[in-house]
């Protein structure tokens, strides 16, 4: 009849390459990489989970700049999506 059972497959998962995080404390400027494109806009959090207003520029289709400069010190979550979907990465603020 052509048809051919098989046997259980599994579940895999593929683990997302990592969003690269680098900090310019002179300038108080973020840099986040990605291997894929960041799609859309980037949303910034405060850690209370309220949305924080940011300058946030796509210096290349890979590469984001976050201005820090008038951010208070503390804890902060940048939500944006690349060719592997959302993501979410940490970051302080000194």
């Amino acid at each position: 009849d052509g048809i051919a059972l098989l046997g259980p497959q599994g579940i895999g998962h593929a683990a997302a390459t990592p969003i690269s995080q680098r900090w310019d404390a002179g300038s108080r400027t973020l840099f986040l990489g990605s291997i894929t494109p960041f799609r859309g806009t980037a949303l910034l959090f405060d850690a209370t989970g309220r949305t924080v207003p940011a300058m946030v520029r796509r210096v290349s289709p890979t590469t984001l700049q976050v201005d820090a400069s008038s951010m208070m010190s503390g804890a902060y979550f940048m939500h944006m999506v690349n060719g592997e979907g959302g993501r979410t990465v940490r970051f302080v603020v000194d």
